[in-house]
């Protein structure tokens, strides 16, 4: 079935729809920083390595540079394996099968009947393939995928990695410690219960001897082909992912962690070595050529190689270290600070970036702060450093051993103007300047809760939000705060102040409040069902109406109305984001975990003008998501008080295609599900009456 697309477009009469335009798009790394999942090499020198949001990287150059190729899918794929023809099949979410018969350039969807989560596969030729996935079953192809089998292995527990060398011995590494063997070609299956009940992240063999790997630095052995396993010791207590089986003495092994553990003597002990560049990121799968090289992928792009398992070289494009903050003072210069001593500077929008300050090495830097182009400051969780050169240079102003002491990490640094300065810390300290930076005071807040943000209006009035629902108040520039009950528990971790009463903060769980007294009581924002379990972390206003909001799962939400209302924004970003930067309403750029910097030039793409309206009864209408959607989406609504509500869906000439509810309901927000399947392409309205009528236009595009 094709998919459908749907914009929805809120407007108080029947208007257009506004459509997304170049929206956000990667800097670093390159050419993606989507965690990668599985790798397969093959051919003459290809590569192709899979991941989160439909990622597919291909080389071909044995690994050393790497393309993106469109998958036509934004699901996690979690496996690929092709042949040495250049057939072969990715796996992945809900029930995601991909095929390609041209060295992976093009890939086509494929069913097995499945609708569940498949995870591992092995493809022994041009035409059979075997799939492992959710609920133990197997899935089976002779002829290219045109047909696929089911068999039942007798287990119900995941089936994570498949391993054979294609001599009708197959074997299965599931959840729950279990480890499935088959000498038929997986006509029927022998379950071993292993010392383990966590999951059996790979399994391998070489004739009788077999490794299988788990969780808290856990490792199998068996010399008896599967029959019995043994516990051994790697002296580690990370998640260990992937089992490399070079001959009967050399055993290789890798964690989540960037350790390689390797042995000379068949597994019984292990030697660890690590990642270069203080990379401890996720070795998700590795894969060796014979009679050559390694080449591994795992978390945020991460892609490295090595020539004897020891000694390994990156070959993602660009850095990985996470950032925590970054700010741009023009649309060309910019600095983004965050772990390893992760302090870097742009001068071309972000498409280069170089290390600064090298000396000050393993520190992480949590925040940035700039006065103008030239001066600025960033915090660690003992020093904060300011700058005179726009970040070329940066020098220690506070430490632990200074006057005042710095004794805990800075989260937050706020400037008013070139003098008033404040930042606070996670043990609740609060520092304020008077200088520009040159001295600093420190200041009691009366909480020893982690302050995560601060902003001022002016010199005498700010404001701290914090976690366990702190929120602190001061009428006197700093000098002394008052707490005030925001009746929760949330952890804040962003605020911004529009004027002396109108405040914003958000947190955890995706949690909005705006309070228009002055913090002196709040009320939740109606946010987008997707976001409600994801954690915001950074909130910055441009002006007093357009702001962004960033969190977790690459998530970002603009308003234009001072955060009454959000819309999401589609990243293509798998993991956390942590901060957002904007010079005017189209330049900007977000920053996260796994050196992830994207960028936007046309403020985003946002796919509505006004995502939220609230008519003159107080019906509020919140846009739906997703959106664009497949299939389904949900519409949003809130009551003031219990209500009769009827939704309609009406054609273009005005001819009603359906009746999504007529009830009455009670106060509060409710959701309801449209389901545009059936609908042919074009432009529909959407009516929504309670009192009075309020329209929408959706328009649902086919492809």
């Amino acid at each position: 079935m094709k998919r459908i697309a749907a914009l929805f477009v809120l407007s108080c009469m029947l208007s257009s729809a506004v459509f997304s335009q170049k929206g956000w798009t990667w800097l670093n790394p390159k050419p993606e920083g989507n965690t990668l999942n599985d790798v397969s090499i093959f051919g003459n020198n290809y590569a192709v390595a899979v991941g989160y949001n439909g990622l597919i990287l291909r080389s071909s150059d044995n690994g050393e540079t790497w393309s993106k190729i469109n998958s036509g899918v934004t699901n996690i794929l979690w496996g690929v394996s092709i042949h040495e023809s250049g057939t072969g099949w990715i796996v992945g979410v809900p029930g995601s099968v991909l095929k390609t018969t041209d060295n992976g350039l093009s890939w086509v969807k494929q069913t097995t009947g499945n609708p569940y989560s498949l995870y591992s596969l092995f493809t022994k030729d041009d035409l059979n393939c075997l799939v492992g996935g959710y609920m133990g079953s197997v899935y089976a192809t002779s002829d290219g995928g045109v047909n696929w089998s089911t068999t039942l292995t007798g287990s119900t527990k995941a089936i994570r990695s498949i391993f054979s060398e294609g001599n009708g011995i197959i074997y299965l590494g599931c959840d729950g410690g279990i480890i499935q063997h088959s000498s038929n070609s997986g006509a029927s299956w022998v379950a071993v219960q292993t010392p383990l009940t966590t999951t059996i992240n790979d399994v391998k063999f070489l004739g009788n001897l077999g490794f299988a790997v788990s969780y808290g630095g856990r490792v199998l052995r068996s010399t008896d082909a599967g029959t019995t396993w043994n516990l051994i010791n790697v002296s580690s207590t990370y998640q260990l992912m992937t089992v490399s089986i070079l001959d009967i003495n050399s055993i290789m092994i890798t964690s989540a962690t960037g350790q390689i553990y390797i042995s000379s003597d068949g597994g019984l002990t292990f030697t660890v070595y690590y990642l270069p560049k203080n990379c401890f990121e996720s070795m998700n799968a590795v894969v060796k050529k014979a009679n050559s090289f390694y080449l591994s992928v795992g978390d945020y792009g991460l892609i490295t190689k090595s020539q004897n398992g020891i000694d390994w070289v990156i070959k993602t494009d660009g850095f990985i270290d996470h950032i925590y903050d970054i700010w741009f003072t023009d649309s060309l210069h910019g600095c983004a600070a965050g772990s390893n001593g992760s302090i870097l500077k742009t001068a071309d929008g972000g498409a280069s970036w170089v290390a600064r300050n090298p000396s000050i090495y393993l520190k992480e830097y949590r925040c940035l702060s700039f006065i103008n182009k030239t001066t600025g400051f960033t915090g660690t969780n003992s020093n904060l450093y300011r700058t005179t050169n726009g970040g070329e240079s940066w020098v220690e102003i506070l430490s632990t051993t200074s006057t005042p002491p710095l004794l805990s990490l800075i989260n937050s640094i706020f400037f008013l103007d070139q003098n008033y300065g404040w930042f606070v810390t996670d043990n609740g300290s609060t520092y304020k300047t008077h200088d520009g930076g040159s001295t600093w005071e420190l200041h009691p807040s009366g909480v020893t809760n982690n302050l995560q943000d601060i902003a001022f209006i002016d010199r005498m009035n700010g404001y701290i939000a914090g976690w366990n629902g702190k929120f602190l108040k001061t009428i006197d520039g700093g000098l002394s705060w008052t707490q005030i009950n925001t009746s929760t528990t949330t952890n804040f971790t962003s605020v911004h102040a529009f004027n002396l009463d109108s405040l914003i903060i958000v947190g955890f769980s995706g949690k909005v409040f705006k309070s228009a007294n002055g913090g002196q009581s709040w009320n939740p924002v109606v946010m987008p069902p997707s976001v409600r379990s994801q954690y915001f972390r950074r909130t910055r206003f441009l002006n007093d109406s357009v702001g962004w909001v960033v969190g977790d799962q690459g998530s970002i939400l603009k308003t234009v109305d001072a955060g009454e209302t959000w819309s999401m924004q589609g990243t293509n970003v798998g993991h956390d984001l942590w901060s957002v930067s904007f010079v005017d309403e189209n330049h900007g750029w977000a920053a996260g975990l796994g050196g992830t910097i994207i960028k936007t030039t046309d403020g985003g793409g946002t796919s509505s003008v006004k995502p939220i309206s609230i008519t003159n009864s107080g019906f509020l209408v919140a846009g739906n998501y997703p959106n664009p959607f497949d299939m389904t989406t949900t519409i949003t609504y809130y009551l003031p008080k219990r209500s009769p509500v009827k939704i309609e869906v009406y054609s273009i000439t005005g001819a009603k295609i359906r009746t999504l509810t007529e009830t009455v309901e009670e106060q509060g927000q409710h959701q309801i599900k449209f389901d545009g399947s059936g609908l042919p392409e074009g432009i529909y309205f959407c009516r929504l009456t309670c009192g009075s009528a309020y329209s929408s236009a959706i328009r649902l595009l086919k492809n």
